[in-house]
């Protein structure tokens, strides 16, 4: 964090903004993607856009995860609205799962905004394995109705 030589799993650090605002990227030769995150006075907002696999989703929850405990778990809102990820149910349960260990959801509110997409809807049986972990997320189709549900 700070470092502009820093590294992120095989992602290539961008950089920090001095600013509240804080912006990073991440870009993997052997997928599509990026990574963008803000700082806000009222919560930690990640948005990952493009393809992504499972390798690729895990370093992202890695970073996510690593920031706001850098932050002391604030709230925090994740948009895939313009993420393509093509999970198993083996490879859902085991972000979820992996977050619950890092105390991602149980020290702060998470709100995730995504599509609802058929026949598997990874982000429903994502929420649904986190509320059953006694995690604090909510699924989200409309960012603010997430940003509501943060804020109150």
């Amino acid at each position: 964090r700070g470092d502009a030589n820093a590294r992120c799993g095989r992602g290539r650090y961008i950089g920090w903004s001095p600013t509240p605002r804080v912006v990073l990227a991440l870009f993997r030769a052997d997928m599509s993607y990026d990574l963008k995150l803000e700082a806000t006075p009222r919560h930690l907002a990640m948005t990952l856009c493009g393809q992504m696999n499972y390798e690729a989703c895990r370093e992202a929850m890695e970073v996510l995860v690593t920031e706001a405990a850098a932050r002391e778990f604030p709230p925090i809102l994740v948009d895939l609205l313009e993420m393509e990820a093509d999970l198993s149910a083996t490879e859902v349960f085991e972000l979820v799962d992996g977050a619950k260990d890092s105390g991602f959801g149980s020290r702060s509110r998470v709100a995730i905004v995504g599509q609802l997409r058929p026949p598997f809807n990874r982000l429903g049986f994502a929420v649904e394995i986190a509320e059953h972990r006694g995690l604090q997320v909510q699924g989200f189709r409309c960012p603010d109705e997430a940003r509501a549900w943060l804020g109150g």
